[in-house]
């Protein structure tokens, strides 16, 4: 361990720069990558998801706070080799830069983890919480996920269709990472959508995780 040499990457850059997702306006562009965060995606596909959020996220703007956020990176001695490779990309092509890819990955994962209901809900905490429970009870505990949706869901049939493909769509990215709960959340997917809010299971596990979070105690 003593000769390990710490050089940063791209993802280091992209942590360190202070970037910041901004809900309101980047979900549209970030949504699905997002979802391929939370499901700890890797490889091609997510490649391919990272590419188009940048196509859609990108601005001038954008690209000025990387290259002001290396500026100052490259001011710390163990940086500046990497900082000035990275902005060498950039000048070549600033979306398709390494640090580019990372960024608005970075950015994605913010914006994810800006719908868990509290710092101590994980994903995988609750797959393998699924994997342990009884086959009939799979589908309940696999069900607190909906609480990731409660920003966007109400009792209209559009927005409870849509919390559904959500939670199918983390689930589907999620297959490798947590395929106990991926498997609940893809049968949730494929399920019709019922016609009466009150007989939605996932609606009301929505309700019954903002009235738990709620209470007095919490």
């Amino acid at each position: 361990m003593d000769d390990f040499v710490f050089v940063p990457n791209g993802w280091d850059m992209a942590v360190e720069s202070g970037i910041r997702c901004d809900p309101a306006t980047d979900r549209e562009a970030l949504a699905e990558l997002a979802d391929a965060m939370l499901g700890d995606l890797d490889g091609p596909e997510l490649d391919r998801l990272a590419a188009e959020a940048t196509s859609r996220i990108w601005s001038t703007e954008l690209e000025e706070m990387i290259r002001e956020a290396l500026g100052k990176l490259a001011e710390q001695g163990d940086w500046r080799q990497p900082v000035t490779d990275a902005l060498a990309a950039l000048d070549r092509d600033p979306q398709a830069a390494e640090v580019t890819r990372e960024i608005v990955c970075h950015l994605a994962m913010q914006l994810g983890q800006a719908d868990f209901p509290h710092m101590f809900f994980c994903l995988h905490c609750l797959d393998l919480d699924v994997a342990a429970a009884p086959a009939r009870e799979r589908r309940r505990v696999a069900l607190q996920a909906a609480i990731l949706c409660a920003r966007e869901i109400d009792p209209t049939f559009e927005r409870r269709a849509h919390a559904r493909e959500r939670l199918a769509r983390i689930g589907g990215y999620g297959r490798d990472s947590m395929p106990a709960l991926a498997r609940e959340l893809c049968a949730v997917g494929e399920e019709p959508v019922p016609a009466i809010p009150e007989e939605d299971e996932v609606w009301q596990a929505v309700r019954a995780g903002l009235l738990a979070l709620a209470a007095p105690d919490n």
